[in-house]
């Protein structure tokens, strides 16, 4: 069983000891100056989420009619974040449709004491939605997805509800480039850090804005034995510095795949396939103008990527780029062949018959095993995983 609201124990965590005692204690005389924005920085594991949940619980019960708004741009990834921790954070013994109304498709939550919780997405770049809102709270989860005028236009909706003094937006985030708009424009202006006042005035730093930062390490006793080590094993020293130890430091200037060294990691000769090794094939069916078709084959042996081919085709259709491999004799090589590539693949389209790419593709080599004897099986998953997972993925490749 989860942390509730009632057995939560922040005094475990310093940063969440911290920044709960000012929320309710130092900060009473702060809000007649404005919106109160926190911004909580922290390493991957290191309790920014439930801290957010406990926030959320302790502002919709103590201010009856109070209006919550979570967002994120993605909305499904939002209930699964963000959503699903706050009713898991419930008070004991409180369930969905009993003790409280919750629409799930909407994600909306209703108390009976009038206070709302309501799930907001802009992936389609529609902040319009956000007009007409008054927040008395929002809380943005992965604050750093977004541009500034995300921020404004939320921050805007906040401070407009008289009856209820406590008026908070609460940002979390992963750390970013130290050029991203969150380091220049709130880290660097923040009157407060981890609820200590910064040397200036009002002319260099908003005392409205609070930073706090969270390490993985703090939180270590709340996290899976093994958590952390299989972390610093799978992943990158920048990001480690950056996702562990929650430093704003740069990739930059690096590219998406900083980890990435020509003069280490590629070596131009050549290959010879080893038939004690299986092949991948990997496809991205990108079509649309200036973005081919794009297929590669490769084998991974003795911890090493070695890429021997490819088909790149513009304008192509999935069997098009199938029989140029078959013509070239890719399928020719009496080893197993794995598929993997772009989940999108499994989308079936109304240009194929409603038949998906992959579907093609598996009736393709279907029919060849019958002059080859060709053995193939398909790896690809349902869901591509998110941007920066995968980004994190191929840079922690790299040694």
């Amino acid at each position: 069983m989860g942390t509730t609201i009632d057995t939560f124990n922040p005094t475990s965590v310093n940063f969440q000891h911290k920044m709960l005692w000012d929320i309710k204690h130092n900060y009473k005389s702060y809000y007649k100056n404005g919106v109160q924005v926190i911004l909580s920085s922290g390493a991957v594991g290191s309790g920014k989420t439930l801290m957010a949940c406990h926030l959320i619980w302790l502002h919709l019960l103590e201010n009856p009619g109070a209006y919550v708004g979570i967002g994120r741009k993605d909305l499904k990834r939002l209930k699964s974040t963000l959503l699903k921790p706050i009713i898991a954070h419930a008070p004991m013994g409180w369930q969905p449709g009993k003790d409280f109304e919750f629409n799930k498709t909407e994600g909306i939550i209703k108390l009976p004491n009038g206070s709302i919780i309501q799930c907001f997405s802009w992936a389609d770049g529609d902040l319009e939605r956000f007009k007409g809102e008054q927040f008395t709270m929002f809380v943005m989860d992965e604050a750093s997805e977004n541009e500034e005028e995300v921020f404004t236009m939320i921050k805007s909706r906040l401070g407009r509800v008289r009856e209820i003094d406590e008026c908070i937006f609460l940002m979390i985030t992963n750390p970013d480039e130290p050029d991203h708009w969150i380091a220049k424009n709130i880290i660097a202006k923040a009157g407060f850090i981890d609820g200590k006042r910064r040397d200036g005035d009002e002319d260099t730093l908003n005392f409205n804005y609070h930073v706090y930062y969270s390490l993985t390490v703090q939180n270590k006793h709340n996290l899976k034995e093994g958590y952390i080590e299989g972390l610093l094993k799978s992943n990158h020293a920048k990001w480690i510095e950056r996702n562990l130890e929650g430093k704003w430091i740069s990739f930059g200037g690096e590219g998406l795949y900083f980890a990435y060294d020509e003069a280490i990691h590629f070596r131009a000769y050549d290959y010879k396939v080893d038939l004690n090794y299986p092949i991948y094939i990997s496809f991205d069916f990108n079509v649309a103008v200036g973005k081919p078709m794009s297929i590669c084959f490769s084998q991974y042996i003795n911890d090493t990527f070695h890429f021997f081919n490819q088909c790149v085709i513009h304008g192509a259709n999935t069997t098009t780029v199938m029989n140029d491999m078959k013509q070239r004799g890719l399928f020719d090589y009496k080893t197993q062949y794995i598929i993997n590539g772009d989940a999108a693949g499994w989308a079936k389209g109304s240009a194929t018959n409603g038949f998906s790419d992959y579907d093609i593709i598996i009736k393709y080599l279907n029919d060849l095993k019958q002059f080859n004897a060709m053995r193939f099986k398909i790896e690809v998953p349902t869901v591509n995983p998110e941007i920066k997972v995968r980004h994190n993925t191929v840079n922690a490749s790299f040694k």
